[in-house]
């Protein structure tokens, strides 16, 4: 259990930006209680008490885990993106992040760098765009750990980010109507 507790709060508390931090939080917390539920279940044979509290405990892992499952689709899936640019040692990828979910209402057109692949694959937001705006003119990497973005304006954002935890350095948010 306390295992079970520790990694769902590493997974969001998001310290490497890993892709998928609150589905896995969401799976190692609803585990974490539908195996208390079943350890106390079995440490109390035949009582009726330890029967009702594994049950209840099971019952609200398969809640919780049925509404963050609906929650994640509605607002936190980003898609896939288009590949924008790779870095020099092509182990970072810059692609046209936003949109995608089925619940997402106000698209933000964003930039986003990406590193690995599959259950570990971490991602990070660059550059947010204006809403129901164009995509960036320029995204490009300036070297090992820089990144640029222009937009159709002339305006030019840099960012840095750190190669372990894929933290940007500023992360660039552009309001409505702003100039350069």
């Amino acid at each position: 259990m306390l295992a079970g507790v520790s990694l769902t709060f590493f997974f969001l508390a998001r310290v490497y930006n890993f892709r998928l931090n609150g589905p896995i939080g969401l799976v190692l917390l609803c585990m974490a209680l539908a195996c208390t539920g079943v350890a106390v279940w079995m440490a109390m044979p035949g009582r009726r008490l330890g029967m009702i509290v594994g049950i209840i405990s099971c019952s609200f892992a398969l809640i919780i885990g049925a509404m963050g499952y609906l929650a994640w689709l509605v607002f936190g899936y980003h898609g896939e993106g288009a590949s924008l640019a790779f870095s020099p040692d092509e182990r970072y990828e810059l692609f046209q992040g936003g949109g995608g979910g089925p619940g997402d209402i106000d698209y933000l057109g964003d930039v986003r760098i990406r590193t690995g692949k599959g259950l570990f694959a971490q991602e990070s937001v660059v550059w947010t765009g204006e809403e129901d705006g164009p995509a960036p003119k320029t995204v490009r990497f300036t070297g090992s750990r820089q990144i640029e973005v222009v937009t159709d304006s002339g305006c030019t954002y840099r960012s840095t980010f750190d190669g372990d935890t894929l933290k940007v350095v500023p992360v660039h948010h552009v309001p409505r109507g702003a100039d350069c």
